[in-house]
């Protein structure tokens, strides 16, 4: 039996193994959406029954822009769907979100060894680091108890916004996947 082996350069296999660890980082950075929820453990969430939406100082949210409605009416989906029912006045809670984007900066060093000709034949180290920026939105949405006014549960979505069409359009699936775990499990 006849076998060849073939055996990379240095080089090429850390550009390899570069090229392979840049993608997984890139794909960790895709279009997903981070959630997060936190919460009073002490509350009792079974006796939420209504809520009501919490007057917004005026200019709140223009980052929302064209947003706005959607989010509302994808939270009021969400509660509605979990027997919730909104109200004029008296409300069990208080609901009130909160959105914005900021330019978030990332950059990415890669270190590499070759040769080449410079002047001189040899080997050498040469090194990069590459700035890119994107546009990153968060929501937060706050449950706030009506009778205490104290803030019992609060869900965090961060993600980046390449195109704010599709993110409009992806917003009750956001809304939905950040309401999920309300109210808190076991409650």
């Amino acid at each position: 039996m006849n076998t060849q082996t073939t055996i990379l350069p240095v080089s090429n296999v850390i550009r390899l193994i570069l090229s392979l660890a840049l993608i997984v980082v890139l794909a960790g950075c895709g279009s997903s959406v981070r959630v997060q929820s936190d919460y009073d453990d002490t509350v009792d969430f079974s006796a939420y029954k209504t809520y009501q939406w919490m007057p917004q100082p005026t200019g709140a949210n223009l980052e929302a822009g064209l947003a706005g409605p959607i989010i509302e009416r994808s939270i009021e989906s969400e509660l509605n769907g979990k027997s919730m029912r909104q109200v004029e006045s008296n409300p069990d809670i208080y609901v009130v979100y909160h959105a914005g984007v900021d330019e978030q900066i990332t950059g990415a060093y890669v270190d590499r060894w070759g040769y080449g000709y410079r002047g001189y034949y040899g080997w050498g180290r040469s090194a990069d680091v590459r700035v890119e920026s994107y546009t990153e939105g968060t929501l937060v949405v706050d449950i706030i108890d009506a009778g205490q006014k104290d803030l019992v549960w609060r869900g965090v979505a961060t993600g980046a916004v390449n195109n704010p069409q599709k993110t409009r359009e992806e917003i009750p699936q956001i809304v939905a996947d950040l309401l999920a775990d309300f109210p808190p499990s076991g409650m």
